[in-house]
């Protein structure tokens, strides 16, 4: 009876044993599960700062070409205002021209 009541015993010993194993496989893998849920969540921030670095790129590009057009827009007003210039500055000659000659016709007259 006793031997009958040591392998009970033992029987017993080797399932608690396997139970202590498979509470420390549980807690892998609810571990794991953890990491992994981490992962995905992390994986989710990665794509959207990602995205959100796309748009900032493209919002930078459209920067550059309205920079690109408001340059040769300057460019253009630069441009016609040298134009301009030129052009006072031969109706200036004229007008100077004029009272030259106005002034040499009023003493003529005198």
């Amino acid at each position: 009876m006793e031997e009958l009541l040591n392998q009970i015993l033992d029987g017993q010993k080797q399932i608690t044993q396997r139970l202590d194993k498979m509470d420390a496989r549980l807690d892998r893998i609810e571990s794991d599960m953890a990491s992994e849920r981490q992962q995905i969540e992390i994986s989710q921030i990665v794509h959207a700062l990602k995205h959100n670095s796309e748009e900032v790129n493209a919002q930078l590009h459209s920067l550059g070409h309205n920079l690109n057009v408001l340059t040769g827009e300057i460019t253009s007003v630069k441009e016609t205002t040298s134009l301009l210039d030129s052009k006072f500055d031969v109706l200036n000659n004229r007008l100077f021209q004029q009272e030259a000659e106005l002034n040499r016709y009023i003493r003529a007259v005198k």
